[in-house]
């Protein structure tokens, strides 16, 4: 298997296209919400491989493109004068490409920096023996049976959500606001499950993976699903030994925290105990209250669809094929059956036509490249 740019290009289309199918399956009336969690897991896995692979594989099918891609290869080819100065449109978009990767590279080092800042600057909740949050720490994990210890509990009130930070040494961010017991509880399970389930890895790997497509939407969107599948699946972890009365208690903190912080920002290295985005809010309540985890043949099949796509996606690749420059002069002619024929005249002489011009006569039609050629009947214009 090897990357070139028409697999490059050929990977993205697809990985666009499925995610676009990934989107028509959540929002197309009651099929978002009789499909389980893992479900949408697998196949927004699936897209990200596609996207992680955008390679030719020893199974790929090449088909050559002798209009489009020639034409498209040929345009990015040419070379545009900046003073006194040529530059292909080619190096113009790897430029261009190339700024944009140092920019993301650099935001996302601006926004783990910002996040080191505020770790410094804050006191360590655990260390406190006057503070509440070691005995409510200690209950939560004994109660979901997650056995990761966590280093670090701050609060602040800087532009960040309730979110857990880190994998190797784990830092839990609480808002510097007034929060009941039950609250703590809630928020701090939500963010071990988080920790249990390594979201962090998947948000830094997605984060990193983003820098080179940062100029494609629709990877944007898949990164914002990824986002809120991960949520919905701590939520749902968090909240299975509840009873329905506690699981409306947790909505209700959702709400709150979501009042509280209304004008506060999600890190890209955090993962975070609520979205502010009402829509979000929305689906996480209505996923919650109406959830459900059973794999199902209908489900199975249609990952297993999802899957197939994915697969179909990676056999075939086209590739731009260009006339030799002598037939591209008409100093030779290549013949094939979709653009050559044969007319049968009355004398059983054949003339021989290759792109609609006419080559010359021939006698023998069964000789060598002609016997492959459609013949039509010769007829005469009358007057």
């Amino acid at each position: 298997m090897h990357l070139s740019t028409t697999s490059f290009i050929i990977g993205t289309i697809t990985g666009n296209l499925l995610i676009f199918v990934f989107y028509f399956i959540i929002y197309h009336g009651n099929l978002g919400t009789r499909l389980s969690l893992r479900f949408y897991l697998f196949c927004v896995s699936l897209i990200i491989l596609r996207f992680l692979l955008p390679l030719e594989f020893k199974y790929t099918i090449t088909y050559p493109s002798t209009k489009i891609l020639p034409m498209v290869f040929d345009a990015f080819n040419s070379a545009i004068t900046v003073n006194k100065y040529r530059i292909s449109i080619t190096s113009v978009v790897l430029i261009i490409w190339g700024t944009g990767v140092v920019i993301k590279a650099l935001t996302v080092f601006l926004s783990y920096r910002k996040l080191r800042i505020i770790l410094s600057s804050h006191n360590n909740l655990l260390d406190e023996t006057d503070c509440d949050i070691n005995r409510i720490l200690s209950q939560v994990e004994n109660l979901l049976n997650i056995n990761r210890k966590i280093t670090c509990v701050i609060r602040t009130n800087a532009e960040l959500a309730p979110s857990i930070i880190g994998y190797f040494h784990p830092v839990i961010l609480l808002p510097d606001e007034e929060l009941s017991e039950s609250e703590l509880k809630y928020i701090i399970a939500h963010e071990l499950n988080h920790l249990n389930n390594k979201d962090f890895l998947w948000k830094l790997f997605l984060e990193l993976l983003h820098i080179f497509y940062w100029w494609n939407p629709a990877f944007i969107l898949l990164k914002q699903e990824m986002g809120m599948l991960l949520e919905m699946r701590a939520d749902t972890q968090s909240v299975h030994v509840f009873n329905k009365k506690q699981i409306i208690e947790y909505l209700e903190c959702l709400l709150r925290i979501a009042c509280l912080q209304n004008r506060k920002q999600a890190n890209s290295f955090s993962s975070n105990f609520i979205n502010l985005e009402p829509a979000s809010i929305k689906r996480r309540a209505k996923f919650l209250l109406n959830q459900s985890n059973r794999l199902s043949v209908f489900q199975i099949l249609g990952a297993s669809l999802f899957l197939l796509l994915m697969m179909l996606s990676t056999c075939f690749i086209f590739e731009p094929s260009w006339k030799p420059q002598e037939e591209q002069d008409h100093e030779v002619f290549s013949i094939y059956a979709d653009n050559s024929y044969l007319l049968h005249k009355d004398d059983n002489t054949y003339l021989l036509y290759i792109d609609g011009e006419l080559i010359g006569e021939i006698s023998d039609p069964n000789y060598g490249e002609f016997s492959d050629l459609p013949i039509y009947e010769y007829k005469k214009e009358t007057r």
